[in-house]
């Protein structure tokens, strides 16, 4: 009787059930997700959530004058989230964003404090559509986006 072992790409994919669990990026993706409200819906599916964040953005935001004056997915998605949209609610004072560095554990200095404050969009962002891409494979959100 052979005994056949588990391949480590298995083994993870295994313990990974969700994006939430992700070991390097899943609290931050947590966050976005719980921070999101999806009108009419009580109990959204994550999937649902950051669908439904997509669209809004690509209404709101992504059309063409805004294409050309921010040419970069990521940095389109992080000037719309200045704007403070109303269907995700994350922080945005620096004291708020701060706090949330150190519950990430990225904010042990105040060197690392600026830093994470001035490049907090770009995470959020960046993460979003990290999270898009989780959920719509093998469609991507640069796909959805054009």
């Amino acid at each position: 009787m052979a005994i056949v072992k588990k391949s480590t790409a298995a083994k993870k994919t295994a313990k990974q059930k969700s994006i939430r669990d992700h070991k390097t990026y899943g609290k931050q993706c947590a966050y976005i997700l719980d921070s999101i409200e999806v009108e009419g819906k009580s109990r959204p599916s994550d999937k649902t959530k950051i669908n439904y964040l997509v669209e809004r953005f690509n209404e709101e935001f992504n059309h063409a004058y805004n294409k050309r004056m921010y040419p970069n997915l990521q940095r389109r998605i992080a000037e719309w989230l200045m704007g403070l949209p109303s269907c995700i609610h994350t922080a945005f004072t620096y004291y708020d964003i701060i706090q949330q560095g150190k519950e990430w554990g990225y904010c042990q200095t105040k060197r690392k404090e600026d830093d994470f404050c001035n490049n907090w969009w770009s995470v959020l962002a960046f993460r979003i559509m990290q999270c898009y891409d989780y959920f719509n494979k093998p469609n991507t959100i640069y796909q959805k986006l054009r």
